[in-house]
């Protein structure tokens, strides 16, 4: 954490010779993140950040970064405000667009979800997506009000 309530993310690389640890790679954001996760074996780090008004959204709504981490500088794969990030990972992988007070949802995949969830494979993928949908629609409702 910085001294201005800024928040950095460091990543070193385990070597088999010494040096035991590469240099490390730094990403700063203004605010400390809540909460960073290696994800699908550590091709992608996902950054929760806070959000600047907390009390206008539900539970589990923050801002969400992915970064690579064999990246020399951790660059941002994908940035999303306002995501409902508190989720599983098959519901999450996929991208749910809502605009602000609107009833319908855009449901985009951003990561090939499990194969269990592919079209063709039964209800699963519907339902996950169903309730992403519902979940990001209640968010956007919520924060119009």
């Amino acid at each position: 954490h910085g001294e201005m309530g800024g928040g950095s993310i460091s990543v070193w690389d385990v070597q088999e010779q010494p040096p035991f640890l590469s240099p490390p790679r730094v990403r700063t954001f203004a605010q400390a993140p809540t909460r960073i996760e290696a994800k699908h074996n550590g091709v992608f780090l996902e950054v929760c950040l806070p959000l600047l008004n907390p009390a206008d959204w539900p539970l589990g709504v923050s801002n969400l970064v992915w970064l690579d981490p064999r990246d020399e500088f951790l660059r941002v794969l994908l940035a999303v405000d306002h995501c409902v990030a508190d989720w599983r990972c098959d519901l999450r992988d996929w991208l749910v667009q809502v605009e602000l007070g609107s009833q319908k949802a855009n449901c985009l995949p951003l990561w090939p979800p499990l194969p269990e969830c592919r079209p063709g494979q039964g209800r699963r993928e519907a339902t996950a997506i169903e309730a992403a949908a519902a979940a990001a629609a209640a968010c956007a409702a919520a924060a119009a009000a």
